[in-house]
């Protein structure tokens, strides 16, 4: 059976599996989840301090890491994060809640995909 979600990019998702394996591939994605999610209380202490540089920093790291693992919806608001830093100055405290948002749902469709049917 074919899995599908609009959270993840399937064949990449194939494409790392074919290069590293089933196993090693769900270590990656559950190590990503993990620490992205640590990262959000980073990302809100540095944007409690002021710190734009810091924020671009961390949010090009986790849209790298999830671009790599075809993390859509975290690839996608972390980029926002990053454009908003680049062009404009101190995102809105949103952008980072739906960066939180996105690594919930992504876990969400991890979990179903790893689950057994």
């Amino acid at each position: 059976m074919q899995y599908t979600s609009d959270k993840i990019d399937h064949s990449r998702r194939l494409e790392l599996i074919d290069e590293i394996g089933e196993a090693e591939w769900q270590s990656l994605v559950l190590t990503c989840l993990h620490q992205v999610a640590s990262n959000l209380s980073m990302l809100q202490q540095l944007y409690d301090a002021g710190d734009i540089h810091a924020i671009a920093a961390l949010t090009h790291d986790i849209k790298g890491v999830a671009g790599n693992l075809g993390l859509l919806v975290i690839e996608r608001e972390a980029g926002q994060i990053m454009s908003v830093t680049s062009e404009k100055g101190m995102p809105d405290v949103q952008l980072i809640r739906q960066l939180a948002t996105a690594v919930q749902e992504t876990a969400v469709a991890i979990k179903a995909l790893l689950s057994p049917r």
